[in-house]
């Protein structure tokens, strides 16, 4: 909003702009609440709808580990430091390799760690 009333004031967008975006971000935030309870539901609807136009996933995440296996140690992500810490236990702790489970969302990742032998998951 601070960005569009700059515009305003600049004379880049006309006041009628100005009005539109306030009632779309109001109607956005009420409607947001609304969404977020459906979001499986609405998720279903558009992969639905994607894929009779033939837009399905670029890859399959494949199969994540067995959902009956406790593992002690949880990354959510895999970023710099949880490359750091697999790193490391590679150098001197391969024991607790097998105890670590990386959830992440991006498949390139998931890939990597598959590479390393790293029990990762995709969500």
């Amino acid at each position: 909003m601070v960005v569009a009333a700059l515009g305003v004031s600049y004379g880049h967008i006309e006041q009628n702009l100005m009005s539109l975006l306030i009632y779309a971000m109001a109607i956005t935030s009420v409607l947001t609440s609304y969404f977020i309870k459906a979001n499986h539901l609405l998720y279903q609807a558009f992969e639905t709808l994607l894929n009779m136009f033939g837009c399905t996933p670029a890859s399959d995440p494949g199969p994540g580990p067995s959902d009956h296996q406790d593992y002690p140690i949880v990354l959510l992500g895999f970023h710099r430091g949880a490359l750091a810490l697999i790193e490391n236990l590679q150098k001197t702790a391969l024991h607790l390799l097998e105890k670590i489970l990386v959830i992440d969302f991006n498949l390139e990742v998931l890939q990597q760690l598959r590479g390393m032998s790293i029990k990762c998951n995709f969500h």
